[in-house]
């Protein structure tokens, strides 16, 4: 009789999957191996993202913007924000998010953030 075991693995763009391994013992061999896609969870994370940078980045983002001259283009402020310790999901999300352009300021930046 097969033995299942359901683990869950998290990418490293943040994305889960979940990998369902089954094992025959009787062949002591891996009988079958699923992946999927865990599309809610996925979803889920994405708003809570969406969440974090709406709410935590106009108290928090301004420290990372210190030492950035104005204005300055989209591909250029994540190169900074990275230079400037800013975490890798506010580097990522500002990348994701971010459309492409000119901002004149910072609040115009957060603006644009804030959708």
């Amino acid at each position: 009789m097969a033995r299942s075991r359901d683990l869950t693995l998290i990418s490293l763009n943040w994305q889960e999957y979940s990998l369902r391994v089954s094992r025959d013992p009787a062949l002591d061999r891996v009988s079958s191996l699923k992946v999927s896609y865990n599309q809610r969870v996925n979803e889920q994370r994405e708003a809570g993202v969406m969440d974090f940078l709406r709410k935590y980045i106009p108290k928090n983002f301004e420290k990372y913007l210190q030492g950035i001259d104005f204005p300055i283009g989209k591909q250029e402020l994540v190169g900074k924000l990275e230079q400037n310790g800013a975490p890798s999901i506010v580097v990522s999300q500002v990348s994701k998010r971010l459309p492409e352009g000119q901002y004149k300021s910072p609040q115009d930046l957060i603006k644009h953030l804030r959708g």
